[in-house]
């Protein structure tokens, strides 16, 4: 995932950015978007594996990932 955001390192992460995950059977698909709206990642993997990947984030202890996906479903 490194590499995937590597973009971020010269430019930043700036307020209002997101980023989106479609976790689907199939594969993980994450956007990174700006404020502005421009898509500055869109990237597929597919399989089980980054599908895991995401479910581990969520389950692990100490994660605030669970508070600000469910958080996410409201807005």
């Amino acid at each position: 995932m490194p590499g995937w955001f590597a973009f971020i390192k010269d430019r930043g992460v700036k307020k209002g950015d997101e980023i989106i995950y479609r976790v689907r059977p199939e594969g993980l698909r994450s956007v990174y978007r700006s404020a502005a709206g421009q898509v500055l990642l869109d990237r597929f993997e597919a399989g089980r594996k980054p599908t895991l990947g995401m479910f581990a984030s969520y389950f692990a202890p100490g994660s605030d990932f669970r508070e600000l996906l469910i958080k996410s479903l409201f807005k």
